[in-house]
């Protein structure tokens, strides 16, 4: 015999399947209340997980404004040719030291804040797994974006299994923005071509994201 499914319950929440056959399916169920993956994603990114779309955005910049309901609009255009900011060339300038699944926390004293969703931030985690976040470090790369960001308040250069160990990592801040940009950064088996990321958190709350 077979167990009831309407005993077993929703018992996975964001696979497309009505697990306990009740006619409501993954987050529609009451019992995936609260899932991770139900869970309001507080994080902006790109997710290149899955070849042939690795870095399928080189070339391009994304650029995230606030919105008065409290998230973000995007546009993508071209990226400049050349760094939009040269790395080394902030007011203050921090080079990040980053292994395997590592980070470091840069204080912000130049711009002092940065408004992420409506929070006020003081501070930036650089992470080694290619993001920056807000609040809580993160130190590892989680897949599934829900799953990711139901415990990082973060933005994703690249949401992929990284390391800094190849790359110069560096942290720019200027009286209105705080630039990070990654530099020859690399996937963690090396499997793949190097890229570059460089992430601008302006003072008016918007962010630039370029590849």
């Amino acid at each position: 015999s077979r167990p009831d499914p309407m005993c077993i319950g929703e018992t996975v929440c964001d696979d497309g399947v009505d697990n306990d056959s009740d006619g409501d399916m993954d987050c529609d169920d009451s019992e995936c209340t609260g899932d991770p993956a139900c869970t309001a994603a507080f994080g902006l990114w790109e997710l290149f997980e899955v070849d042939p779309e690795y870095v399928d955005l080189d070339g391009q910049q994304i650029t995230y404004t606030p919105d008065p309901g409290g998230g973000y609009t995007f546009a993508t255009t071209a990226a400049p040719a050349a760094y939009a900011v040269t790395p080394g060339t902030g007011t203050v300038t921090a080079t990040m030291a980053l292994g395997d699944d590592a980070f470091q926390t840069h204080a912000l004293s130049t711009m002092r804040s940065f408004s992420f969703f409506g929070t006020t931030q003081t501070n930036l985690h650089v992470g080694s797994n290619g993001y920056v976040s807000f609040g809580a470090s993160g130190t590892t790369w989680i897949p599934g974006a829900a799953s990711f960001f139901a415990s990082n308040a973060a933005v994703c250069g690249l949401c992929e299994d990284m390391t800094g160990e190849d790359a110069t990592i560096t942290v720019d801040e200027f009286a209105t923005q705080v630039v990070v940009t990654y530099d020859n950064f690399r996937n963690l088996d090396r499997s793949r071509t190097p890229t570059d990321v460089q992430m601008i958190f302006n003072s008016d709350g918007s962010i630039v994201v370029a590849y």
